[in-house]
């Protein structure tokens, strides 16, 4: 799906034509903005015809990555985001390719993109964004956006885990080691993200890209500083992962032996029982055999006298 836009100093201009845009980038002083959604061959062509995009860029932007990037050419600075989303309780990256040019941005991504969609629908719903302004201010946008989006993710896996500290606390249920490694998994994946994105913030803080102006560049130290409170966060989550395992392991050993602890009671109990039970199972004559009912009853209370006996001692050693 393509999606233009044309901003000047008072309007914003949507054209899902591709030639009338990509004519505007060229004419025109607007700075102008091509979104691309799940795009077809024929749209990925175009582009190379117009822009004159490397094939590495083109390559890396249709090929999921799993890892951002910044990179400068002649004409224009290319980079690669990644927006997280929860899905079935695991984290699912969207990669987010961005090119930038002197008076444009063109970004390109498979799936709908919540953080893309929030900078067009501010981009359609106020004439006076300031993205007329320049094309970094757009870049600021995105990016922003899409980290924003990890503080959310970051609150659920926190208080997943603090009702994972509660349950093994309580021992109110046992079933949840899967849920912790899914968790760890999940502060993985964001730390790693956040790692190679804090190094493309600090990049264009140091100016090296030349489409950042520096009035622009004070809006990306904002996001970095979101990224090292993220990170430190994460860290902290990181750290707890080992101590719900030595808990839960700890648990589940303290269950295992009370487990075993009965059971070596029950054998215990067992043990005058089944003597007894094979000591008159014998065909032999044996004393109060004969004595039809006496002789049961005698039997039996020998049996549950010897249990009571048994479980009375053993209770007594614990």
């Amino acid at each position: 799906m393509f999606r233009g836009f044309v901003f000047t100093a008072d309007s914003v201009i949507e054209k899902n034509d591709p030639t009338e845009v990509v004519k505007d980038i060229k004419n025109s002083r607007a700075r102008t903005w091509i979104d691309l959604e799940d795009p077809t061959e024929q749209e990925i062509d175009f582009l190379i015809q117009e822009f004159d995009f490397h094939p590495l860029s083109i390559e890396d932007a249709m090929i999921q990555k799993d890892h951002p990037k910044l990179e400068e050419f002649d004409d224009y600075a290319f980079a690669i985001f990644y927006a997280a989303r929860l899905s079935d309780g695991e984290i699912k990256e969207d990669q987010l390719n961005i090119f930038m040019g002197k008076n444009y941005i063109v970004t390109i991504h498979e799936e709908k993109i919540r953080a893309v969609e929030r900078v067009i629908a501010r981009a359609r719903s106020r004439a006076k964004n300031g993205f007329h302004q320049g094309v970094d201010l757009i870049f600021h946008a995105l990016a922003d956006n899409t980290i924003d989006e990890y503080f959310p993710i970051i609150e659920k896996i926190e208080d997943r885990l603090d009702e994972f500290e509660d349950v093994v606390l309580e021992e109110r249920k046992l079933e949840i080691i899967d849920e912790i490694i899914t968790q760890k998994r999940n502060i993985l994946t964001l730390r790693k993200l956040i790692t190679a994105e804090r190094g493309i913030f600090t990049r264009l803080l140091k100016g090296e890209i030349r489409y950042i102006r520096e009035s622009t560049q004070v809006y990306f130290r904002d996001i970095f500083d979101h990224l090292s409170e993220m990170n430190a966060t994460l860290e902290n989550l990181r750290d707890l992962i080992p101590s719900l395992m030595d808990a839960y392991n700890s648990l589940m050993n303290k269950k295992t032996n009370d487990a075993i602890h009965g059971l070596t009671v029950a054998a215990t109990i067992a043990i005058p029982l089944t003597v007894l039970t094979s000591y008159y199972g014998m065909n032999i004559y044996l004393p109060f055999a004969d004595k039809g009912i006496l002789g049961w009853l005698f039997v039996n209370g020998v049996l549950i006298l010897s249990g009571i006996i048994t479980y009375l001692f053993l209770r007594k050693l614990k």
